[in-house]
């Protein structure tokens, strides 16, 4: 569950790998609170802080918000191309295996999806080209079924 209030504090110096390491842990809180909230409405400093990590942590993976996003999005989109190759066209009932699938990303992937749904519009135009790419990807894939 996401704190009401998120505000961003001093953190103390930590190493980088002991940073990443916090950033993995605590990535789904950073998903929840972007969901919840909006990703207009949420800075880095405020997603750091409910991350527990210093926003130069997330700044060394992804050199602005938007990248950050971009990354989002595309694991989600990525997700679902993973799970759409390991449904057998030839199987009984192919569109009930696609169903399956898609219920399965979307319940392990929840954040990203209500992220990637409401959010893209923080993208910029390059990003949109390259998500619109990832899509047509996508559409291909659904296509054999």
């Amino acid at each position: 569950m996401i704190p009401e209030t998120v505000t961003a504090h001093t953190f103390a110096p930590i190493s980088a790998e002991a940073s990443t390491c916090r950033l993995l842990d605590n990535w789904d809180k950073g998903l929840q609170l972007l969901a919840a909230k909006g990703f207009a409405q949420v800075s880095i400093r405020v997603l750091a802080a409910c991350m527990g990590v210093s926003p130069g942590a997330l700044y060394h993976h992804y050199p602005s918000k938007q990248h950050l996003l971009f990354g989002i999005v595309e694991e989600f989109y990525e997700e679902l191309l993973a799970a759409l190759k390991r449904v057998d066209p030839r199987t009984k009932e192919p569109v009930s295996a696609v169903i399956l699938a898609h219920l399965d990303v979307y319940e392990d992937h929840r954040w990203h999806c209500c992220i990637a749904v409401c959010d893209c519009n923080c993208l910029t135009p390059d990003q949109l080209c390259d998500l619109a790419r990832l899509k047509g990807r996508y559409q291909q894939r659904l296509g054999t079924f």
